[in-house]
């Protein structure tokens, strides 16, 4: 058959990162795009580069990029985007409703109330997670996630387990 060919991002250009470079990214067939403004991804990359072994993350093999929230534009009608928020609430994984490829991370809006019922640790890390829009890097195009110098966040401990089996 064809070689496969990513989807064209659709939506808007995120604002440029000083010598920054950008790059687009999608979900397999292409409803759900990503648009990304950041530091060139190579080996020599100066972005924070994160796998996190929590349930959900090691499952999906996610990588993770961290740009602020104006660095990074998610594309696609409301019906194309699904989300699922686990653990304490705060974030929610975007996903494509027709390939199930998840593409970002989005921090949920909280009431006042929501925040001040959290523990102390999630409500820091609540605080902590406005300053970015977590993209999956294994979703953007021409980008060798093999070669990014990656940290490893212990998720499995370090978050609270709230999820209970269904």
């Amino acid at each position: 058959g064809p070689q496969y060919l990513p989807p064209e991002h659709k939506g808007d250009v995120p604002q440029n990162v000083e010598s920054g470079q950008s790059y687009t990214g999608s979900c397999h067939c292409g409803a759900v795009t990503v648009a990304l403004s950041c530091k060139p991804l190579n080996e020599f990359s100066e972005e924070k580069v994160v796998v996190c072994n929590c349930s959900i993350c090691s499952r999906n093999a996610y990588v993770w990029l961290f740009p602020r929230p104006e660095n990074i534009v998610l594309s696609g009608s409301e019906d194309a985007i699904g989300s699922y928020t686990f653990s304490d609430g705060l974030t929610s994984k975007t996903f494509c409703r027709t390939c199930g490829i998840n593409v970002t991370n989005l921090r949920n809006q909280l009431s006042e109330d929501e925040i001040l019922a959290l523990s102390e640790h999630s409500r820091q890390a609540y605080w902590r997670g406005k300053e970015s829009h977590p993209v999956n890097a294994r979703v953007l195009h021409g980008v060798d996630v093999g070669k990014l110098k990656k940290v490893m966040f212990e998720g499995a401990t370090a978050m609270p387990s709230a999820y209970v089996n269904p």
